[in-house]
């Protein structure tokens, strides 16, 4: 893997409340200078994002029920929408997970279906974050089902706004064998070094949520004898 290549696999990601224009700007020209596959904001500063990269072809994620995922169906639906009319290409959403805990796959199907509908009938990509340290190895298999099902492009770990609560290798996977190539794979919380991110990698994660892009990429090198 060259580089390149690795950092094709990120989310680049900045999700902090109190973000600033000028943290915004640093970090766009972070993802211009490693080229991501997306970069992963907040919705609002998604239309800054889109703005200033378009040029240079580099996609934005957002979110829809971020992040604790107890939003009503319609409500992720408008998100979904709203990010779409903002030029978002991918778009993270948290699934209920109170509903996962309750095994109320019926919902959790339906929640799935339309924002699946809405997200590729609009030709964007689907990410559903399951956040899974609060999940079972069975529930994280019936989720992974479902994603199967309406074929989502990706199944994610976690929001990465659970303290102590990130990617773990066991859930990757876990993840990883319940879907087979079918679907995605999202390892995201807490992939702050090469070493975890290589961890994740060799799980099965084919893409990486992570705020730390720069470190590992530095890390890699020093690895690699790049440097």
């Amino acid at each position: 893997m060259t580089e390149r290549e690795l950092a094709a696999l990120f989310d680049h990601t900045y999700l902090k409340a109190d973000g600033t224009t000028a943290d915004f700007d640093r970090i766009i020209e972070e993802a211009i200078e490693i080229r991501p596959a997306t970069v992963a904001v907040n919705q609002v500063p998604a239309i800054y994002f889109k703005e200033k990269l378009k040029a240079y072809g580099i996609k934005v994620c957002s979110g829809a029920g971020f992040p604790l995922g107890c939003n009503s169906i319609d409500v992720k639906v408008y998100e979904a929408l709203d990010n779409i009319k903002n030029g978002v290409d991918e778009i993270d959403y948290v699934c209920n997970i109170s509903k996962v805990k309750d095994h109320d796959w019926e919902y959790l199907d339906e929640e799935m279906r339309r924002m699946t509908e809405v997200i590729h009938g609009n030709n964007r990509l689907c990410k559903v974050i399951l956040e899974t340290c609060y999940l079972t190895d069975e529930e994280i298999i019936e989720m992974c089902r479902l994603a199967v099902k309406h074929k989502v492009e990706f199944v994610k770990t976690s929001t990465g706004m659970v303290k102590g609560g990130g990617a773990t290798v066991h859930a990757v996977e876990v993840m990883k064998k319940a879907v087979g190539d079918a679907v995605g794979v999202k390892a995201a919380g807490g992939i702050r070094t090469w070493k975890d991110c290589k961890a994740m990698l060799e799980a099965g994660a084919t893409r990486i949520g992570c705020s730390a892009s720069l470190q590992i990429l530095e890390e890699f090198r020093k690895e690699e004898g790049l440097e």
